[in-house]
Formats: structure tokens, C-alpha cells, sequence
């Protein structure tokens, strides 16, 4: 896929903001599973540079709602990331812990009925968000989809 291709020199281009330290063969084939399946619903804990943002934008459904939780969500990340996406697509940016209530209940807030097709937890393993991955909807219905967890 060209595109594909030109968004990972986008992704793994050092010196840019939005860059990721994934493993480019590994995110490549898992993006190319993903594209197959269009998730509607992103939810990124641990975003950082926002390179895999960029990357799960491109790939995710036309009107996806891309969800972006970070400790740190500086002025110029808010910026850039807003023109991530396609044109439909909407871009939630959440500053805040993913185990506290008010990040919680901001998530929810957005999420409304929708589910999360696609939970993606960055590289985060020294404070990994134990039991996030078993939280449930506000119907009390488990989040479904991809769960991949990155330690890279």
C-alpha cells in the first residue's frame, strides 16, 4: 500500500513530533490486519509523540472517533494532532492518568453507546494501566476489538 507506505516515513522520520518507536516490520503487518477491519472506535492510552496516532488515523474507518489519552498533552501536541485524521474523523485529546475517574468518565463522555473497536496501550509498562483492558462500557458490556500492548 503506497499510502500506508508514505504514512510510516511520516511515522519513523526522527526529529519529527509525530514519530513512534514501534518496530516498523511488526506495526506494518499489524496495520495491514487492521485496515481490513476499519475500527469506528480508537482508543489510544500512552500516545506520546503521536506517531501511531497518525498511523491508526489513516488506517481507521472514514467517520472513525479516535480517542487520545496521555500524561502529557502539551500545547504543541494539541495543535498538530488536530489536523491528524481524515475529514470526517473526529480526534478526542485527553490529558490525564487512564486509571482516575475524571479520564474515565471523559472517555465515557465521548464513547456515549459506541464501543471501542480498538484498544491500543502504548508503551507504558512501567505505570501499565493494570485491569484498564477490563473496564466496561457504561451498559456494563465488556470493550471489545484489538487489544495489542507495545514494549518497545
Amino acid at each position: 500500500m503506497k499510502v500506508l507506505d508514505d504514512i510510516l516515513k511520516i511515522a519513523f522520520t526522527q526529529g519529527l513530533l509525530l514519530t513512534t518507536k514501534q518496530i516498523k516490520e511488526e506495526i506494518k503487518e499489524f496495520l495491514l490486519i487492521l485496515d481490513k477491519v476499519k475500527p469506528k472506535v480508537v482508543l489510544e492510552i500512552g500516545t506520546a509523540r503521536g506517531g501511531t496516532l497518525l498511523l491508526f488515523s489513516n488506517i481507521a474507518h472514514e467517520e472513525a472517533i479516535l480517542i487520545s489519552v496521555d500524561l502529557y498533552q502539551t500545547i504543541e501536541k494539541r495543535i498538530l494532532f488536530r489536523y491528524i485524521g481524515k475529514e470526517k474523523q473526529k480526534i478526542y485529546l485527553i490529558q490525564g492518568d487512564s486509571h482516575s475517574i475524571e479520564t474515565l468518565r471523559k472517555i465515557g463522555g465521548i464513547l456515549r453507546d459506541n464501543k471501542v473497536d480498538f484498544l491500543f496501550i502504548g508503551n507504558i509498562f512501567n505505570s501499565l494501566p493494570r485491569g484498564d483492558y477490563r473496564k466496561k462500557d457504561k451498559r456494563g458490556r465488556p470493550i471489545t476489538g484489538f487489544l495489542p500492548i507495545n514494549n518497545t
